[in-house]
């Protein structure tokens, strides 16, 4: 459900979505990469502080 905390791959979605986008947009080159980067960025680290998923414990 939720990537491990190292994992890369928000973040290279992140990269490779906002090339994309700027590919196709009028803004300067860059500009939706640093977007989506800092969301991504900001949402792994509201998840790494604030939510905590309990594991099951086998009896």
């Amino acid at each position: 459900f939720l990537e491990k905390e190292q994992g890369l791959t928000g973040l290279s979605c992140a990269l490779i979505g906002g090339f994309f986008l700027d590919i196709f947009s009028s803004k300067f080159i860059g500009f939706n990469i640093l977007i989506l980067l800092g969301i991504a960025i900001l949402i792994k680290l509201i998840l790494k502080r604030h939510v905590r998923i309990p594991l099951i414990e086998k009896i």
